[in-house]
């Protein structure tokens, strides 16, 4: 989108006289200083196949690692497994070392977006893998987290029918433990943009309009 916004006004550039031409590259390298941050924000969410998005906190500070591993399921281990009949649904997760929450996707659609909202453990902290979706941790609050998994390529997500389990800690110890959370959960919602990226691509947005306006009024005066 930018290489085209600043191909546009390359060309509109181009018929005008040579001092219109130098305020026409202010605005080209403008518009590009203002969409660039907008674009890398919007592509933070991590959709490379079964890579897991970690933040620097959580790098330099392991003692902070508390895992969340989603992951297809054959059964429901030794408890049982949670129907789940609607797009949205909460569960309570009870503090411990190690624990696994076994669910059966029971709507009748399959899964390709899953999130997961809590408000005591901070993104920073947490680290997230799936062999069933691309997975990233943003923040929700300064001591919450918003758990985005996204289907991409052979990551298909949850089909109809199929049973997934949440596992919440580590087998082998050495991590972080979870504590006594409600967690909210919605399958197939739409990502919706924080609002300092919807900012920047408006801002984006008023500047090619801008320039638009401008070389149709000196276009206008020069006739």
């Amino acid at each position: 989108m930018t290489w085209k916004s600043m191909r546009l006004c390359s060309s509109i550039v181009s018929n005008v006289s040579s001092t219109h031409r130098k305020a026409g590259r202010i605005l080209v390298l403008t518009l590009a200083v203002a969409i660039m941050p907008a674009i890398a924000r919007a592509g933070s969410v991590n959709f490379l196949p079964t890579q897991v998005t970690r933040s620097a906190v959580v790098a330099n500070a392991a003692s902070t690692n508390i895992p969340l591993n989603v992951s297809k399921s054959a059964g429901c281990g030794s408890g049982s497994c949670t129907a789940v009949t609607s797009l949205t649904f909460t569960f309570t997760l009870s503090a411990a070392p190690r624990a696994a929450h076994h669910f059966t996707n029971m709507t009748g659609v399959t899964w390709t977006r899953l999130t997961f909202t809590e408000t005591g453990v901070a993104a920073s902290a947490i680290t997230c893998s799936s062999g069933i979706f691309s997975c990233s941790v943003l923040p929700n609050g300064a001591n919450g987290a918003r758990i985005v998994l996204t289907a991409f390529g052979t990551l298909i997500g949850v089909p109809a029918g199929q049973t997934f389990e949440l596992g919440f800690g580590c087998k082998s110890g050495g991590c972080g433990a979870w504590p006594t959370l409600n967690f909210t959960a919605n399958a197939n919602a739409n990502l919706v943009p924080e609002p300092n990226t919807a900012m920047l691509a408006l801002t984006g947005f008023g500047l090619i309009g801008g320039a638009f306006i401008l070389w149709r009024r000196k276009l206008a005066f020069s006739a």
